[in-house]
């Protein structure tokens, strides 16, 4: 394989089935960088979504622009002009979809922009600042209550973290009080919808300031009914083992509802032993990766959570060179991809540095590399 070309889609094409040492669950399914060493992979999480019977992929390329790809289960087909024809946008850093449109954020020094797809035609409903904030990328997206959200992230001047809303037409206005009424909240990294307790609620997960140590240190989680914002782990940010004291650099990443429970993956930035995830059943947090931290040779982050058939599957990875899958029926994991399991390490590449994102497409679940 072409090891500069890092972004490689795979599909999991057996489900648990007693595999020979040298079988493997997965096999790839597209030309390493859909044929250019241009094309890489990164950190960015949710840039697979299904919309209209494909499967769509959003690829960073910082010489000609970002790309996304639509996959119709037989070929591979560009969609959009490579930056949508700014080569500044070099990366789709998020997608997601409501009903017969497509969302994808870019990332975009001058401030990420946000384009909007039929289909047929692709339409930019936003570019540069959202009010005083310049977010490079769009960190986040997800469409609640027939309104597109979006994430943001000053990394300039550290501003607290903003959530903006799309009325779907030609405005966009605030939605949140910045920072969640913290200063040191900086990055809403990850959004999502859940009505586990019987209400549909926004769920946004908020990247603390690593450098805060005080007694509520660590990353916080809020949900939004439309009316007013919750943070539902007071006492316990950072999900420390011991509530009012916080645990700084242990930060939100990746967010899934699985068998009737809302899941967050975290990241041990700066605190911790590895990748977590812990569950909310609307009343109470447990830590469900406990007893497998030490199993997982350094790797430190839940880069993305996804539910396929009746498992939740956790991408995790050092952030830098190594990565693994494993997967969760309710009460155990198994390792599906890593050291001692079916399939081999990096999916037997070393040029394979992460999974960036993963998504369900007829009944199979794909993984970008």
């Amino acid at each position: 394989m072409n090891k500069k070309a890092a972004v490689a889609v795979l599909i999991f094409s057996i489900f648990f089935q007693v595999c020979s040492a040298g079988a493997s669950y997965f096999t790839q399914l597209n030309l390493d960088g859909f044929g250019t060493p241009d094309n890489t992979g990164g950190l960015e999480t949710k840039t697979m979504a299904v919309f209209k019977d494909k499967l769509y992929v959003g690829v960073t390329n910082p010489v000609d622009g970002a790309q996304i790809w639509s996959f119709d289960n037989k070929s591979w087909k560009q969609v959009n002009s490579s930056g949508f024809g700014l080569k500044d946008n070099v990366a789709i850093s998020v997608m997601t979809v409501q009903e017969n449109l497509l969302y994808a954020g870019t990332t975009n020094a001058n401030g990420g922009e946000v384009w909007v797809f039929d289909g047929q035609e692709w339409r930019c409903i936003h570019s540069g600042r959202f009010g005083n904030i310049l977010s490079k990328t769009i960190q986040s997206m997800i469409v609640y209550k027939g309104q597109l959200y979006v994430g943001l992230w000053d990394q300039i001047t550290s501003r607290p973290a903003e959530v903006w809303v799309y009325d779907g037409e030609a405005s966009w206005a605030l939605a949140n009080e910045p920072g969640f009424g913290s200063p040191h909240n900086l990055n809403t990294l990850a959004l999502g919808v859940s009505a586990i307790d019987g209400t549909e609620k926004l769920y946004a997960m908020v990247w603390k300031s690593f450098q805060y140590t005080g007694d509520d240190a660590g990353c916080d989680i809020f949900t939004f009914d439309g009316n007013a914002w919750v943070k539902i782990n007071e006492g316990l940010e950072g999900f420390g083992e011991e509530k009012g004291t916080g645990r700084n650099g242990m930060e939100p990443f990746s967010f899934a509802e699985f068998k009737g429970k809302v899941y967050i993956g975290l990241w041990a930035f700066e605190n911790g032993v590895g990748w977590e995830v812990w569950s909310w059943d609307g009343k109470e947090w447990a830590h469900v990766n406990k007893d497998i931290i030490k199993e997982t040779h350094g790797n430190r982050l839940c880069l993305a959570l996804t539910v396929y058939q009746d498992r939740l599957y956790a991408a995790v990875t050092d952030a830098f060179t190594d990565f693994e899958l494993w997967a969760y029926d309710g009460k155990k994991w198994n390792k599906m991809v890593g050291k001692e399991s079916a399939t081999p390490p990096k999916f037997d590449d070393l040029g394979n540095k992460l999974i960036n994102s993963m998504a369900v497409y007829k009944d199979k679940l794909y993984l970008g590399v």
